[in-house]
């Protein structure tokens, strides 16, 4: 199985990319850390071959860990939706980051499943937080 953990180069030498690296190398399996950046994709994508990785094709992965975190980037979004749509396991979709990224669209969301909240406000600044608590 071949594994892609995308991530800022910057964020590649982490405890937690070297240490999943360690672990998933004793179950032999292939893992990589990709920089969105790295990755351009030609459409239409008429077969799997049309993804590029520091300018060379390559096949997709088998297994996606995106690790780009709150600071993904527009371009970030559009690699991993593009990867999304190529089949694959992807642990953490575009979606689920994107709204993770919003503390008030997670607190809709959740509150929309009928979730517990913590009690929230949105205000403008400068705020007057009397008769709020």
């Amino acid at each position: 199985m071949r594994i892609w953990i995308l991530a800022k180069k910057e964020k590649f030498d982490t405890y937690e990319n070297k240490r999943f690296i360690t672990e998933a190398k004793k179950q032999n399996l292939k893992v990589s850390l990709v920089c969105p950046e790295d990755i351009e994709i030609l459409e239409p994508l008429e077969n799997k071959l049309n993804i590029l990785y520091k300018h060379r094709f390559v096949s997709p992965p088998d297994c996606i860990i995106p690790r780009m975190g709150s600071g993904t980037t527009y371009f970030g979004f559009a690699i991993l939706r593009q990867l999304e749509k190529l089949g694959g396991i992807i642990l953490n979709n575009a979606e689920s980051i994107e709204k993770s990224k919003d503390k008030l669209h997670t607190i809709q969301v959740l509150a929309n499943s009928n979730l517990p909240i913590p009690k929230t406000i949105l205000a403008r600044f400068p705020i007057n937080i009397k008769g709020h608590a």
